[in-house]
Order: C-alpha cells, then sequence, then structure tokens
C-alpha cells in the first residue's frame, strides 16, 4: 500500500512538472503581452523598458528557472492584468466555483444514480429505452451549445431565470444543470452496465436462491459491487467540477476559476494563466490520488502490493 501511494504521487509530481512546463511555452506563444499593457503610442524605448521589467527579454530557460524556484517558494507569481497575485486572485474566485460544483454534482449524482438504477432493474423497458436515449444525448451534447439554448429559451424568452448573474439560487440553475449533463449521462451509463454485470454474476444469483429480497439484492449485493467504475468516472469529474470550466463560467458571466483563465488568455496575462492551471493541476492530482486510495474501501477485494493491484 504504502509502495503503491509513494509511486502515485511520484506520479503526480511528475505530472506536475510536464503541465508546468507546456503551460509555461505555450502562454509565451500566444502572444506579447506587452502589446496589451502599454499604449498604442508607447516608444521603443518604453516598450524596452516594460520587456525588461516582465523578464522577457531573458532566455527561455533563465525565466523557465525562476518560475520554478518561485514555485518553490510558494510564490505563482503576479496578475499583469490584475496587477494583483494570482494567488489573491483564485481564492478570492474559487469559493464561487465550488458553489456552483457543489450543486452541479448534486444534480449529477441524484439524476444520474436514479436513472441508472432504474435502467438496469427495468431492462429492455420503455423506461429503458428513454434513459439510454437521454444519457447518450447528454454525453454527445456539446455544453456551450446545451448552455446558449437554455439561455435562449429560459433566460431570454421566458425570463425565468437570470441571463448572468451570480446572485440567488434561480442563478445557479442553468450553469449547474448544463454543467452537470455529461457527468450524470456517464454516471448514468455506467451504473446500468455495473448494475446489470452484478444483477447477472453468481453471488446474486445464490441470494435469491436464499430468499433474499429483490431490495436486498439489489442495494446490498450489486450496488456496492457496481460503485468501483462509477467512482473513478464521478472522483474525475468531481475534479474538473472543482477546477472550474472555462466553457460554462464564460457563456454564463459565473466569476469563478475558469472564467478568470479565460480572463488571463484573453489578456496574455501567462503569469495569471500559469498560476491557476498549475493550482487547478494540483487540484486534479490530489483527487485522483484520493480516488485510487477511496478503491479500497468500497470493495475490500483489492489490495495494493508492489505499485500493482
Amino acid at each position: 500500500m504504502s509502495r503503491y501511494l509513494a509511486a502515485r504521487v511520484l506520479q503526480g509530481i511528475v505530472t506536475l512538472l510536464v503541465l508546468i512546463t507546456l503551460v509555461f511555452i505555450l502562454t509565451r506563444v500566444i502572444g506579447d503581452p506587452v502589446d496589451l499593457l502599454l499604449p498604442d503610442s508607447a516608444t521603443p524605448e518604453e516598450r524596452d523598458r516594460m520587456i525588461h521589467k516582465l523578464g522577457l527579454d531573458r532566455p527561455f530557460y533563465v525565466q523557465y528557472a525562476e518560475y520554478i524556484g518561485g514555485l518553490l517558494r510558494g510564490d505563482v507569481g503576479d496578475s499583469l492584468k490584475f496587477n494583483r497575485p494570482v494567488t489573491e486572485l483564485f481564492l478570492e474566485r474559487f469559493p464561487n466555483t465550488v458553489r456552483l460544483a457543489l450543486v452541479t454534482i448534486f444534480i449529477a449524482m441524484v439524476l444520474g444514480f436514479t436513472m441508472g438504477m432504474l435502467s438496469a432493474t427495468h431492462r429492455g423497458s420503455r423506461l429503458d429505452t428513454l434513459f439510454r436515449a437521454l444519457s447518450v444525448i447528454g454525453m454527445s451534447a456539446p455544453s456551450f451549445w446545451v448552455g446558449l439554448m437554455l439561455l435562449l429559451v429560459f433566460a431570454v424568452w421566458l425570463g425565468i431565470f437570470p441571463v448572468a448573474k451570480a446572485e440567488g439560487p434561480a442563478a445557479y440553475v442553468l450553469p449547474a444543470f448544463t454543467w452537470s449533463l455529461f457527468t450524470l449521462a456517464g454516471i448514468a451509463r455506467l451504473v446500468r452496465s455495473s448494475m446489470i454485470e452484478a444483477l447477472d454474476s453468481e453471488y446474486v444469483k445464490l441470494a435469491r436462491i436464499k430468499g433474499a429480497s429483490p431490495n436486498r439484492v439489489v442495494w446490498k449485493h450489486c450496488l456496492r459491487n457496481a460503485l468501483i467504475p462509477v467512482v473513478t468516472f464521478a472522483g474525475m469529474q468531481m475534479a474538473f467540477l472543482f477546477a472550474g470550466s472555462v466553457v460554462i463560467e464564460s457563456i454564463f458571466a459565473w466569476p469563478g476559476i475558469g472564467r478568470l483563465i479565460y480572463q488571463g488568455i484573453i489578456g496574455r496575462d501567462y503569469p495569471l494563466v500559469q498560476g491557476c492551471v498549475l493550482i487547478v493541476g494540483f487540484i486534479i492530482v490530489t483527487m485522483s490520488l484520493a480516488v485510487d486510495i477511496l478503491y479500497a474501501y468500497i470493495d475490500p477485494r483489492i489490495r495494493y502490493a508492489g505499485g500493482r493491484r
């Protein structure tokens, strides 16, 4: 167990290092931030001073080494656009993303498990066909299109929900449902397939022969053994949800991490993009490790030895 966890932590560190390197390179090839920080009337001398101030006149490897050194000191840099520390901006927006993510997770888990369980226990029925069709649509429909259609119908035409306002419970409905659509569809499909496999297993047949009630068979014998693939999928989706969604938060003008990263990309604010992506990557790697550890508690048959299961 300890050797496996050590290997997973090492993999996480390597992943973060690769992520830092890729983001460091890509943010510097999308454009020159000096063009946004200085007016069009700026003189070449003013541009040179700004470039020197930002350290852009140094070689890439020097800039990279200085950035890594700052990370080791706990400094992810200052935003060029907002002129504030990136960590401060992240912590300011992070609660908004977490609140929206929690609502999204609740919708996805409740609807996904309900649809999957009903499909599995009513296999071949019209209800099963309907839920399977809805799951396919949910996983294939682009989130930006779904969000725009929901805004058009329920916010513009009907006026039931606000167009772009992060205030009050009504503001969570459209972005949370749009954000949860892919996750709940995936959970529904996984729960259905896992439950069907469990229902056809020998130990469930034995439980039925012994006279166990249908509810006991489903909830005690099937559900726990069907949870492993669902936990894998749901755990990773939760990590991405807590990390923020650039598309959803931009469409609904939600003041969260995703929109902050979008503003950094548009403004060529590479310290902001680098810092946010690094923190987001750390969240995803941590959630992935937590999901792997959770396996052993869900299914006692799983054992870790020599770094392999």
